[in-house]
């Protein structure tokens, strides 16, 4: 059955080349400022769940541009709080580009000498005209779930850090994204077999990953539209808490064939042992082996792969909203009360 989140879902790849096409010249001129500039490092102010992207450049800035990235949330700071941000860049994310607490922000760095770069989907906002801007360009944001906005999020910060490094190749004919996106949209039907078996599921979910940035959304996306009580762990806290485990628990589990892999078979092993159910997504067969339920994905480059996790993640999300006869147009924003 379409809905509001299936369309965002399947339109990924055409969203995506979208945000590509608009900001490609604009990214290669800001990563020569920012090479001018010299920056101690990077700040992401966002307000909510923007932080996941925040998360993902983290760990693309620790590898490839080795510089420290602040991911600061006004939702957990106090508006009286000093920040001081001269010498950064700073990035301020709002879908609407008139969040207060992050204007507010962005208004204070860029008066302290910072590079401001003003991320939104609204190109004529008030956070738009201030320094340098980035505008997603994904269309109507029509459910609460983020999800293309997420996406194109975490590609503006791939971009840049492709800049940063002089190259600029993603998105051409040759290159893995387009291909993996379709790749995953092709399990749609082995994810939506498995939906079917955990309709009843309501409460007890953990979602994890070695990328946090996927288990946090995913698990948003699961309480969002699925009236699902689930909750993201990274790997320590699940090893921490799986002594807690029963069969009255479903794991979830987005793993990939990487330094972690001894660490996801020792999870496959303790949720067996609990008699909990474990539904897991990779592209490793040797991962997939010991669980209930399992998805076996596209081979990616470790930066691509939040990417496809995260859509067969919604994929899931989609797939058991459905079979639980939820109505996820019912979440449809209301521009007129909520501003992000």
């Amino acid at each position: 059955m379409p809905t509001f989140l299936s369309e965002e879902i399947f339109c990924q790849k055409k969203v995506l080349q979208q945000t590509y096409d608009t900001n490609r010249e604009t990214i290669i001129s800001l990563a020569k400022l920012i090479k001018d500039y010299k920056p101690k490092g990077y700040a992401i102010v966002v307000c909510g769940s923007a932080n996941n992207a925040g998360l993902y450049f983290q760990s693309l800035s620790a590898k490839y541009l080795g510089s420290p990235v602040a991911v600061i949330d006004t939702c957990l700071i106090d508006s009286g709080d000093e920040i001081y941000l001269k010498d950064y860049v700073v990035f301020a994310f709002s879908e609407s580009g008139e969040c207060q607490d992050v204007l507010q922000i962005a208004q204070k760095a860029y008066k302290q000498g910072a590079i401001v770069v003003s991320v939104t989907n609204n190109e004529n906002s008030s956070l738009a005209k201030i320094g340098q801007h980035l505008f997603f360009n994904v269309g109507e944001i029509v459910t609460q779930s983020g999800i293309k906005t997420f996406l194109a999020q975490m590609l503006l910060f791939y971009m840049l850090t492709e800049a940063l490094t002089d190259k600029y190749t993603l998105l051409a004919a040759d290159t893995q994204l387009p291909a993996l996106i379709d790749a995953t949209l092709r399990q749609r039907q082995s994810i939506n077999k498995i939906a079917e078996e955990y309709v009843s599921v309501s409460t007890n979910l953990f979602v994890l990953s070695g990328q946090t940035t996927v288990s946090e959304k995913i698990a948003y996306i699961l309480r969002q539209n699925c009236l699902i009580n689930a909750n993201a762990l990274d790997i320590c806290q699940f090893l921490d808490a799986a002594v807690l485990l029963d069969k009255t628990y479903t794991v979830v589990m987005f793993a990939s064939d990487d330094d972690n892999k001894p660490f996801y078979l020792d999870i496959c092993a303790k949720t067996k042992a609990s008699k909990g159910k474990l539904i897991v997504f990779t592209e490793c067969p040797l991962l997939a082996e010991p669980a209930h339920d399992f998805v076996l994905l596209p081979e990616a480059d470790k930066c691509f792969l939040p990417y496809v996790q995260t859509i067969a993640g919604m994929l899931f999300a989609w797939s058991l909203s459905v079979k639980k006869g939820i109505n996820t147009d019912s979440t449809k924003i209301n521009n007129a009360k909520q501003t992000y």
